[in-house]
């Protein structure tokens, strides 16, 4: 086919679509598509669970480059029962729960990086163990 018809055609399609397609165009629209995501987004949140339950490393190394200065500065991010001093430390719990070795390789690489590791990072987890009784 000419290289016109395919670009034409191409711009019909929209990139949720095109980003599938192959690696080089996941790695150009990806990161436009989860721009405008936050944490505040419950879907998102879901998104990121699934994606480290899952271990989908492609995905959450363009995560962590997009949005990890974001994350790292989110304070007390509580789920089931604990807080975790920011939502980075949460993902990385939940790579160790879910057994997802690549995502925790990424997620402590990235920490390496900044200086914000620190071996009893895990100390600083809160847990409530609270139950009704009568």
């Amino acid at each position: 086919m000419p290289e016109e018809i395919i670009t034409f055609v191409k711009s019909f399609v929209p990139i949720y679509v095109i980003y599938i397609t192959n690696k080089d165009y996941f790695y150009t629209y990806y990161p436009l598509i989860v721009r405008c995501y936050n944490l505040k987004n419950h879907n998102f949140q879901t998104y990121l669970r699934r994606l480290v339950r899952r271990d989908c490393w492609l995905q959450m190394e363009v995560l962590l480059t997009q949005k990890f200065d974001e994350w790292i500065l989110t304070r007390k991010w509580r789920y089931k029962l604990r807080t975790y001093p920011n939502f980075v430390i949460y993902l990385k719990d939940l790579c160790i729960e879910g057994s997802s070795q690549a995502c925790r390789q990424l997620i402590d690489k990235r920490l390496l990086d900044t200086r914000l590791y620190s071996v009893n990072r895990h100390k600083k987890i809160k847990h409530k163990n609270i139950k009704w009784s009568n």
